[in-house]
């Protein structure tokens, strides 16, 4: 009788520990998947009215974040392996800012007398060049790249204050995207 009740204590607490566990497991996902931009990629096949085939791949970002975020789309890649993600990501940033390819940069746009433009006048962003979407927290945006012509690893983030350490975030919103997804091809 005694050994039954001690093998009851036993399996009670054993129980007990498996759920400790448990919720401590669920807690610690909860917590990885809330602190990161997460970028959902998916490829996609339809068929146009003469039956050709078109693939295109749409790519979800969404802010998992409580952090509003900035995204771009660089169509240069530079080699970063060596640096730590707070660097690359600042090099990323800097180098889009500032990309000598492009006639007009976003930091011409936001610090050289342009700011009127950006208020006054349709603003169409260039890929590569000028495209930057604010991403606030839970919010989601959709990348369609037909053809293939964006690739994941061209897809960039950065937080709203390491970005306005380089530039002022009220001039740079004035030429964020606004829409909740963009189509490049």
């Amino acid at each position: 009788m005694q050994k039954m009740k001690q093998q009851v204590i036993i399996n009670n607490n054993n129980s007990r520990a498996k759920a400790v566990v448990a919720f401590l497991l669920f807690l610690f996902a909860l917590y990885t998947s809330l602190g990161q931009c997460v970028i959902e990629e998916s490829a996609c096949v339809i068929y146009n009215h003469d039956s050709q085939k078109i693939s295109y791949f749409e790519y979800a970002i969404n802010n998992k974040t409580r952090d509003t975020a900035y995204i771009w789309i660089d169509t240069e890649a530079i080699d970063t392996d060596s640096l730590t993600i707070a660097q690359k990501d600042i090099l990323l940033f800097l180098k889009y800012l500032r990309n000598p390819k492009c006639n007009i940069g976003l930091d011409f746009l936001c610090n050289d007398g342009c700011i009127d433009y950006g208020r006054e006048y349709p603003y169409q962003p260039v890929i590569g060049c000028t495209f930057i979407k604010k991403i606030f927290p839970g919010e989601s945006f959709l990348i369609i790249s037909l053809n293939n012509s964006i690739k994941k690893d061209a897809i960039h983030i950065i937080n709203k204050d390491i970005a306005g350490r380089f530039i002022k975030n009220d001039r740079l919103d004035l030429f964020c995207y606004n829409k909740p997804y963009i189509i490049v091809w």
